[in-house]
């Protein structure tokens, strides 16, 4: 359940009873002229919270978005890019159907790593690095290559623009980072 479906709930349970405990404040025929304003005003708002909850539950799902044979394709060798060889990544492109270019996918990655188990483990790990690495540096950025094949780093050390730099001959035009691995722990 979403966080305004929660607060929706409790706004209803809440005034339902607070509806219950005050039968002033269903107006049957009218309103009654000694009922105050904040109490027709809970009752108008109860009854709007009736219909948005109505509504919410009876509105429409979006559509799930169809992907096309070219999209699943290129999805395909976008993700196995650094990976694959060339020439896997040729006959990707030459496939024509989607079960086809999924089946091989999944049969690649048993393929090298001979264990279903694993492989499934290592996809999964692979495909979150690859997500976090395309929404913080884009996937085919240098530092989106790296952490896709390499994880997050031990360390990172930063280094803004006009600070000293660790090597002397090395001036940086603007600020970096150092990305270092501990290729121990590793292994």
């Amino acid at each position: 359940m979403t966080f305004h479906k929660r607060i929706l709930k409790t706004f209803l349970i809440f005034t339902f009873i607070f509806m219950i405990a005050n039968p002033k404040c269903l107006p049957a025929k009218g309103w009654n002229p000694d009922t105050p304003a904040w109490v027709q005003s809970v009752s108008l708002l109860w009854i709007t919270a009736i219909g948005v909850s109505w509504w919410y539950q009876h509105k429409k799902p979006e559509p799930v978005p169809v992907r096309s044979l070219e999209q699943i394709r290129e999805a395909a060798i976008d993700t196995l890019r650094y990976l694959a060889t060339p020439v896997e990544l040729d006959s990707i492109r030459q496939m024509g159907d989607t079960v086809t270019i999924k089946t091989w996918v999944n049969a690649w990655w048993i393929h090298q790593y001979q264990d279903p188990v694993r492989s499934a483990a290592l996809r999964d790990e692979y495909t979150r690095r690859f997500r976090v690495a395309d929404s913080h540096y884009g996937w085919s950025t240098d530092r989106g290559r790296v952490y896709i094949l390499y994880g997050p780093p031990e360390h990172i050390e930063h280094h803004p623009w006009g600070a000293v730099s660790p090597h002397p001959q090395f001036i940086p035009p603007k600020s970096f980072e150092y990305w270092i691995y501990d290729r121990a722990s590793r292994g």
